[in-house]
């Protein structure tokens, strides 16, 4: 199986799951719809990146989380706004 060297989070995106390339190396395996793939970043690096990558910064979005979740260990932070989840059969 192939590895992308980069991915960007878009709403087809399901899950990012933890992985081990064949050197023991942390990547990322992806679903996004129904395909599955490798990608050559952790789960955290992609999240990270793609969140600049929609103009704002991982501190933040995790500041913004706690402000609105309250001071937990492991908040939700939110990506992209344009990436709203509208239903489940969003194209």
């Amino acid at each position: 199986m192939n590895i992308a060297a980069y991915y960007v989070i878009n709403r087809k995106t399901i899950v990012l799951i933890p992985d081990l390339d064949v050197y023991g190396n942390l990547i990322t395996r992806l679903l996004e719809g129904k395909s599955s793939f490798l990608v050559n970043m952790s789960p955290i690096t992609i999240i990270e990146k793609n969140i600049l990558y929609y103009g704002h910064g991982y501190e933040e979005a995790k500041e913004a989380a706690k402000l609105a979740l309250g001071n937990i260990d492991v908040p939700a932070v939110k990506i992209s706004g344009s990436l709203a989840f509208t239903g489940f059969l969003a194209n």
